[in-house]
């Protein structure tokens, strides 16, 4: 757990982690350079599980991150956040799921917001064909969620990558998923704190946003996205001025090409990946329904759409908004 300047939420996430029923584990605090009373208030736990390790200087999550893997023992790693708050039997939970099954690398949950936007729960696919796929968008699980297996970080000589500046988390959650399986719990084990000092709120969407990352994937299924196709990949709504259903097709079109890539390469499950591929064209649409009963007519006719009955409901929710927009 990297802190740096955290003293406002500190307490509550050291004793979250203190507090846990499972409790055979090492508890690395790296106090990130502080300048605040945070590393006092590390000092001030007699826990003997406590490891407090301190940055001369303010180093960054990524070099502290390594750090942290650099000097932990355990057979399995979990991260946390110095303003989140671990539900009790969360490493007790993780623990016996990766004892069960020795075939999954990367174990997270779902999540509920606290703070700024509370009682939100964060529930992202729990299955690593799905979280793959995912993969090829966004990250879909919640870092300080996370346990992994230290094997197969030193198999394959996992760490966090200063390329991936700003979304580490999803490079090497990406570069995982290429040698290892990964899985999310379904149930909340973690409070995530929503506050003006996330990265979400202090670094602009599109450094975070993975980008370079996000070519080098595509490039792995032959694609060599230009602007205009990595734009698209990175929205859901168009730019001011553009036309919505142009937009609402051009989408259509993309994601049909990742499919079709996807079918020579055979890097993803193709059921994961078309399901991937439609919840992310159904969000499209519902995020357009200012257009009417246009947007509507698009989402049905794609053949991104199939005849069940749950993309059945949700052609009744967008027709339902596209109504009350019209």
């Amino acid at each position: 757990m990297p802190v740096y300047n955290g003293k406002e939420y500190l307490a509550l996430a050291v004793e979250s982690i203190l507090r846990q029923t499972f409790a055979d584990f090492e508890f690395i605090i790296i106090n990130d350079g502080s300048t605040d009373n945070s590393a006092d208030i590390a000092a001030s736990y007699e826990d003997p599980r406590i490891k407090l390790l301190h940055n001369d200087k303010n180093l960054g999550l990524i070099p502290s991150f390594n750090r942290g893997l650099e000097n932990s023992r355990g057979e399995y790693i979990a991260r946390m956040d110095a303003d989140d708050i671990a539900f009790p039997d969360r490493f007790k939970k993780q623990v016996a799921f990766l004892d069960d099954h020795p075939d999954i690398a990367l174990c997270g949950s779902w999540a509920q917001t606290i703070g700024m936007q509370q009682g939100f729960v964060i529930k992202p696919a729990t299955d690593h064909e799905t979280l793959k796929a995912n993969l090829l968008f966004r990250s879909t699980i919640i870092h300080p969620t996370v346990m992994m297996r230290r094997s197969i970080l030193n198999k394959f000589g996992l760490k966090y990558d200063m390329e991936d500046l700003h979304f580490e988390d999803y490079g090497l959650w990406t570069r995982m998923s290429e040698c290892a399986k990964l899985a999310n719990l379904p149930e909340v084990l973690l409070y995530y704190r929503m506050h003006q000092a996330n990265v979400s709120h202090t670094v602009p969407f599109k450094y975070r946003e993975g980008t370079p990352l996000k070519r080098k994937t595509l490039g792995k299924l032959g694609i060599s996205p230009n602007e205009k196709e990595m734009r698209l990949h990175n929205s859901y709504k168009p730019e001011n001025g553009e036309n919505t259903q142009e937009f609402i097709k051009g989408q259509e079109t993309w994601l049909r090409k990742i499919i079709d890539a996807n079918i020579k390469k055979k890097i993803y499950n193709k059921n994961a990946l078309a399901e991937v591929s439609y919840l992310r064209f159904r969000t499209v649409c519902g995020t357009n329904t200012s257009a009417g009963l246009n947007t509507w007519k698009q989402f049905v006719g794609s053949p991104l759409f199939h005849v069940t009955p749950l993309h059945i409901l949700d052609a009744t929710k967008i027709f339902i908004k596209c109504l009350l927009k019209k």
